[in-house]
């Protein structure tokens, strides 16, 4: 094989591979909309700029495992009940912070008390989650047995 094709294959698998990617996307996207019947009037999905602003915002929280933050390292750490949160109206982005390939780019925004109303549903593609406010600072991590931590990046 010429090195040319070499590069056309490298190029295709490349182009395929990313396809794919796309596919699964796809299918957790459509999996949300079938799974919450009235998304369009209480979320929007995130775009592509958005998505790279929140692989920024990740990557600065020090993880204790690749899902979990060490929250040692953050200047607190507040235990909130998860009651709590069905009354919280505050507008959050929803993150996956675990789940299946793809899902790290599908992200939500909402109102807390509405990703509550269907927290079983949003659990079923990630058992856990951050919520992520606008600033871009504060967030709120559930894990999978469903206790929740407020913390940020920095204090005000």
């Amino acid at each position: 094989m010429t090195e040319e094709q070499q590069k056309k294959l490298s190029q295709l698998k490349a182009k395929n591979k990313e396809k794919l990617y796309s596919e699964k996307v796809l299918k957790i996207k459509n999996e949300i909309y079938s799974e919450i019947p009235d998304f369009n009037d209480c979320f929007r999905l995130s775009n592509d700029e958005e998505n790279k602003m929140f692989c920024n915002f990740i990557s600065k929280i020090p993880a204790l495992t690749p899902s979990r933050p060490d929250f040692e390292k953050l200047p607190y750490c507040n235990n909130l009940l998860f009651e709590d949160l069905k009354n919280n109206n505050n507008r959050v982005w929803l993150v996956f912070t675990s789940g299946s390939e793809g899902i790290f780019d599908v992200n939500v925004f909402g109102k807390i008390s509405d990703f509550m109303r269907y927290y079983y549903e949003w659990e079923f593609l990630s058992p856990e989650v951050m919520f992520v406010f606008e600033d871009m600072n504060r967030f709120i991590f559930i894990d999978d047995e469903c206790t929740a931590f407020e913390s940020c990046l920095k204090k005000d």
